[in-house]
Order: C-alpha cells, then sequence, then structure tokens
C-alpha cells in the first residue's frame, strides 16, 4: 500500500473519531501550518516550470530533464492540492460547527448529521494534513534534484564561458606582433 494512502486513512480514521470541538480549536494552527506551506509552494512550482535553460545541453538530455521536471511540477500540484482539500474542509467542519443540531431518530438509534459530517470533514481534513506531512520529506529531494540540475546547468555553462575565454586570449596572443628588439632599447645620446 502507498504510504501517502495508508497515512491518509489512519489520520482520517482518527480525525473521524475525534471530539470536534477539540479540532476545531486547533484550526487556525493547522490551517496557518498549511498556509506557510501553500507559501513555498508557488514559488517552487515556479522556479521548477523554469529552470532548464537549452543552451548548455543536448535535446535529447532536454527532453529527458524536461520529462523529469513534469513529474516534479505534478508532485508539488498534488501536495498544493492536499493542502486545499485540508484547509476546505476543516473551514467545512467550522462552519457546519455553527447550526444548530437536531437529531434524526432511526428507532432506537438516533442520528446527530451535523456531527456526523462534521466528524467526515475533520477526517478528510486530517488525512490530508497526513499526506501533507508524509510528502514533506520528498518534497524535499525535490528541491535538491532541482538544485542539483541548477548546479549542473551553471557548471556546464561556465565550461562554456572558460573555453570562450580561452579561445579568445589565444586569439588576440597569436594577433599581437612581437615587439622589435631595436625599438626597447635606451636611445643614445649623441
Amino acid at each position: 500500500m502507498n504510504v501517502a494512502l495508508a497515512a491518509f486513512l489512519v489520520a482520517f480514521c482518527a480525525g473521524s473519531v475525534a471530539p470536534p470541538a477539540a479540532t476545531l480549536n486547533a484550526s487556525a494552527e493547522i490551517v496557518a501550518f498549511v498556509s506557510l506551506l501553500m507559501a513555498g509552494l508557488l514559488p517552487a512550482m515556479i522556479l521548477t516550470a523554469t529552470v532548464l535553460r537549452g543552451d548548455s545541453f543536448s535535446s535529447s538530455r532536454v527532453r529527458e530533464y524536461g520529462a523529469a521536471l513534469r513529474v516534479q511540477l505534478g508532485f508539488w500540484a498534488a501536495l498544493f492540492l492536499a493542502s486545499i482539500v485540508s484547509v476546505s474542509f476543516l473551514s467545512a467542519a467550522k462552519i457546519l460547527d455553527k447550526f444548530p443540531e437536531v437529531p434524526i431518530n432511526l428507532g432506537t438509534y438516533s442520528i446527530l448529521p451535523i456531527e456526523v459530517a462534521m466528524r467526515l470533514a475533520v477526517g478528510v481534513s486530517f488525512g490530508a494534513l497526513a499526506v501533507i506531512i508524509v510528502r514533506l520529506l520528498p518534497a524535499y529531494r525535490g528541491l535538491r534534484s532541482i538544485l542539483d540540475l541548477s548546479v549542473q546547468m551553471a557548471e556546464l555553462q561556465a565550461l562554456a564561458n572558460d573555453r570562450s575565454f580561452k579561445d579568445a586570449l589565444d586569439e588576440k596572443a597569436s594577433r599581437v606582433a612581437v615587439a622589435d628588439p631595436r625599438q626597447t632599447e635606451w636611445p643614445k645620446d649623441s
């Protein structure tokens, strides 16, 4: 089973059985955490979309890196979506908390539909939050891979610049005329 899916299911179950009032008391902190994460994700997505330059690589290497960056961009988008889901369902639970509860009697059982809806919303929110948390280390690895790509591109560009500079110096040196030794002597007093 996928780790993110397992984390979602465990957190969904925990969030569904947790007292909604206690969860809603921590909603401001949860929203702040997710907001900080989302604020960092947008620049990471933009960087991923714009990091690749073709002036240092072969066309096959550009296609290879482009495909890897598309996968990385999809990862950022999924993390962003999980953040939206977490905050949205937590907000929905907070809104439902303001409605008056009207029990539905089913013979010997009584259901509180708003509380059930709140518990489900908190469960989904916790599940999405768990997905975010288990994906933080892979997110770091993704940023690290973009850094590695940037360093590799910079090294290739610097190497090309070094070669151009050396070629320019060699060309300039070949154009310099050899000085006439007679012109370097001091004039003699006559």
